[in-house]
């Protein structure tokens, strides 16, 4: 299962029966950063090994509970507000985990951040105006989904820290319309791909290969596939290599024109060539000859996953 940073292995077992507010935007296809065959991964019995989680998410993790208190202290005294809430719709295939939210359940808080690392991220320009409901669709759908699964709330708070605009508060309306649509389409995609045991077809944009690489994969095991499939990756792979060997010849002659120079100036800039630090780096062929004892205590058998492709015997 893909692990989710900061929920324990309880609520992330939970999770795993329901198509939660964070997976609507994957399966409706409006999740830059997620896929409909990434969230089946997540409900199906697919065995995963760990995801590491990266610097980014990490410190959105941490950011989060300030942005919240931030959205608070901007709604005024007089709310007493629950944490951490876990809510079922009725159709109790559907569930949604709440930052925050007043006691009497009306309003949710959604804490976001974007850009952390990234100032071109494909959703900065989706934040409108403050006050305003114009937030990325991913984020639309997700609140739409956190309405559902509580009936008593009347709208989401979301507060985004924006890179250039700092915190930016947000308000999205319950609106019935919107969200039976997205339930309809949801159930109908959970009862097909998930109770079905399907996975979902891969479309234009394919999951990423960071989440298939962690599928464990059964020794020997082979299913029947289309040679076009293999047929369009062997291509591309020759096309890379031919890329990759044009370019180290232009970079030859672009060093050849340097002589002995570092670096070689124009009127649209400098070109430079030098040595740099690349970090410090443990030989372990030193370390074997001269410590065998801490070697052995310390090594381990690393592995990566590599792709293959073997010519039937007779079909050259």
């Amino acid at each position: 299962m893909t692990k989710t940073l900061g929920l324990s292995d309880a609520a992330l077992a939970k999770r795993k029966n329901y198509l939660t507010a964070s997976d609507v935007g994957a399966v409706l296809g409006v999740d830059p950063y997620r896929d409909p065959y990434t969230v089946w991964l997540s409900k199906s019995d697919v065995e995963m090994r760990p995801e590491e989680v990266g610097p980014a998410a990490k410190l959105g993790q941490a950011l989060e509970a300030g942005l919240i208190d931030y959205a608070i202290n901007d709604l005024g005294a007089g709310h007493e507000i629950l944490h951490n809430q876990w809510r079922v719709a009725d159709n109790k295939r559907m569930g949604a985990t709440i930052d925050a939210q007043t006691k009497d359940s009306k309003i949710i808080f959604e804490a976001k951040t974007t850009g952390l690392f990234n100032k071109f991220a494909p959703s900065l320009d989706d934040w409108g105006e403050a006050g305003t409901d114009q937030v990325p669709a991913k984020v639309a759908a997700q609140t739409s989904a956190q309405l559902l699964c509580d009936p008593r709330a009347e709208m989401v708070i979301v507060v985004a820290l924006i890179p250039g605009r700092g915190p930016v508060i947000y308000q999205v309306p319950r609106i019935q319309g919107v969200i039976d649509a997205i339930e309809d389409e949801c159930l109908a995609w959970w009862d097909t791909f998930v109770v079905g045991n399907t996975p979902p077809p891969i479309g234009d944009t394919p999951p990423k290969l960071d989440v298939l690489k962690r599928i464990v994969r059964e020794p020997a095991s082979t299913v029947p596939i289309s040679f076009d499939l293999v047929n369009e990756y062997l291509k591309s792979k020759d096309h890379s290599k031919q890329v990759a060997a044009v370019a180290k010849q232009k970079q030859a002659v672009l060093l050849a024109a340097l002589g002995e120079a570092e670096g070689g100036v124009c009127d649209e800039g400098t070109f430079v060539y030098r040595r740099e630090s690349a970090g410090i780096k443990l030989s372990t062929k030193v370390i074997k000859e001269k410590e065998p004892e801490i070697f052995e205590r310390y090594a381990e058998q690393t592995y990566r996953m590599m792709p293959r492709w073997k010519v039937r015997k007779g079909g050259e």
